[in-house]
């Protein structure tokens, strides 16, 4: 490649390399004027986003991983619920369990009726509410020293949770009309 002076306006003007290279004439006759310059060749650009082809197997790692993750959390905050409250931790479990069955499983005769629903998390905030008040190892056992007042405390957590899912039932159809 010759060297050629670029034109400037100031007097030591750097020397510029430029390169020419010949085109292949297009079929049926020659280039017709100067050899273009060659661009450097375009290189496609990676897909983004959703376009990503590993973009879902990607996706399913992560999640699979913060499932697991979170699973051995809750494995390892369980044990120690065991180790320092035996009983209660065992009611929480039992509850836990309870609950995971009732959001799964949706063809259960629970589901069927609003009312059922309705029934079921009252009798679980009743449960609820008895394992944190009445459990001897309990860090909220006051129903041991005030049988009456926990009693009460249970009935009161069992209507506050009626009287809400209730309300909240309403709200939904008045949404919905």
């Amino acid at each position: 490649c010759p060297a050629v002076s670029a034109p400037s306006l100031l007097p030591a003007a750097p020397r510029v390399l430029r390169c020419r290279f010949r085109a292949l004439p297009p079929e049926g006759g020659a280039a017709p004027g100067p050899p273009p310059l060659l661009s450097p060749p375009v290189v496609p650009s990676r897909p983004r986003g959703r376009d990503h082809p590993h973009r879902a197997t990607m996706d399913k790692v992560v999640l699979m991983l913060l499932v697991l993750l979170s699973l051995l959390v809750l494995f390892l905050l369980l044990l120690a619920a065991f180790a320092r409250a035996p009983i209660f931790g065992s009611c929480v479990a039992a509850l836990c369990y309870l609950l995971l069955h009732f959001v799964s499983d949706e063809r259960s005769g629970v589901h069927r009726a609003q009312e059922f629903e309705n029934r079921f998390w009252t009798a679980f905030a009743c449960l609820c509410s008895t394992a944190a008040l009445f459990a001897a190892d309990s860090p909220l056992a006051f129903g041991l020293w005030s049988p009456s007042c926990g009693f009460l405390a249970v009935l009161a957590s069992g209507a506050a949770m009626h009287c809400y899912d209730r309300i909240r039932h309403r709200a939904a159809i008045g949404r919905s009309v």
